[in-house]
């Protein structure tokens, strides 16, 4: 190979070399001192070892060298500090010279600037061990996580079974209260005073929204559990609506509230599950009745959605209103709007939590419109039958 070639391929690759004789006498060098890792300027003459401490307490590997039992002897990654705070990587690779007489006439010492390979492999290992020490973090949170969940789930487990206990244990005298307190209100009030008369009907509407409070729970638990099974067929709407007002007659008379039902006409039938439908829609008229003033007037009104494939039911109420930015809420259970607790208004905040799942059963999407102080529109969308 021509000189001038390989001393660029030395100076190209960091690479420098010391050769000795066979005492191990530096006879050559070539490339730089910091790198050979030699406190001399001129290592000619210097003893192998002096000049490159490291290799001592390798003699006999290097006299296997030089004696020709071992090909070559090296040390990797060696690392000098050349400066305070600098660290160089060297692999230091020790081969016998051969002379023209086919002899072993010395070592030639090969210094090799490995420090670019070096940082990446410690960069590798540093990565590699925060890897292991983030799946072990990993492991740990996620054993952790199914502790939560498992006690979660116990907790719900629990939390199941007590709402069934209670809500069985509380329909029956509820049920006895609400039938003695009907057959008082139903018989000649004339043996009684007019104040008898007055608290019983108070501690009737109280039982009533007890039964209805145990029947939510029920609900809630059948809902939770699966166990909501719907009988889809079609149906006209208008006349389940008829049905809910007439339920709910004496609720709208006793506050002189109307309800007006306004239909485009020719419109087809809802596919729903008519008791389910009835529970819907009874809740939500509960709602805008219970949340509006009296003598309040309630619409609503149907028609044809934008999607042919459904139709558009919007109850409309000029009642207390919901802040807006309660109304993602307003599905959650027991969840209330701030202004219906400050205004004392009594309620569980179940119904809508059951409402909301009986919809998406039926395949449907319900949201709200409303302004504080201005009112409430509910929508509803039903899948319609075919004609």
């Amino acid at each position: 190979m021509d000189f001038k070639i390989a001393q660029l391929i030395i100076q190209d690759q960091s690479i420098t070399y010391a050769l000795t004789d066979r005492t191990l006498r530096i006879v050559d060098f070539s490339g730089s001192t910091t790198l050979l890792g030699c406190p001399n300027p001129d290592p000619v003459g210097m003893h192998l070892f002096d000049c490159v401490p490291e290799l001592v307490g390798n003699q006999q590997d290097i006299q296997a060298v030089l004696d020709g039992v071992s090909a070559r002897f090296e040390l990797a990654f060696v690392n000098r500090e050349v400066e305070p705070g600098k660290i160089l990587y060297t692999t230091l690779t020790n081969l016998p010279y051969v002379s023209d007489s086919q002899e072993i006439a010395g070592i030639l010492h090969i210094v090799k600037d490995v420090s670019a390979i070096a940082r990446a492999e410690q960069e590798m290992l540093q990565q590699r061990n925060e890897l292991f020490l983030m799946r072990d973090k990993l492991r740990t949170q996620n054993e952790k996580l199914q502790a939560a969940i498992s006690d979660f789930q116990k907790i719900d487990a629990l939390k199941s079974q007590f709402t069934a206990v209670a809500a069985h244990e509380l329909r029956n005298p509820i049920s006895t209260i609400l039938l003695y307190t009907r057959m008082l209100l139903e018989d000649d009030a004339s043996n009684m005073l007019s104040r008898h008369v007055q608290s019983i009907a108070v501690i009737n509407r109280n039982a009533e929204r007890l039964a209805r409070l145990t029947s939510n729970m029920m609900e809630l638990l059948r809902l939770e559990l699966g166990q909501i099974e719907l009988a889809i067929v079609p149906h006209n709407l208008a006349e389940i609506v008829a049905k809910v007002q007439a339920d709910l007659e004496p609720m709208l008379k006793e506050r002189s509230q109307s309800l007006h039902f306004h239909s485009q006409p020719a419109l087809p039938n809802v596919l729903c599950d008519e008791d389910r439908m009835l529970q819907i829609l009874s809740n939500l008229l509960h709602n805008a009745s219970k949340y509006s003033p009296d003598a309040a007037a309630i619409t609503l009104d149907l028609r044809q959605d934008e999607n042919p494939k459904f139709l558009h039911l919007a109850i409309i109420d000029r009642g207390l209103g919901i802040p807006k930015e309660e109304l993602p809420r307003l599905f959650e259970q027991f969840y209330r709007a701030s202004n219906a607790h400050n205004a004392s208004i009594p309620g569980s905040g179940l119904g809508l939590s059951i409402v909301y799942p009986l919809v998406q059963l039926h395949g449907g999407s319900i949201w709200f419109e409303s302004e504080v102080g201005q009112g409430t529109t509910v929508h509803l969308l039903l899948q319609a039958a075919e004609r």
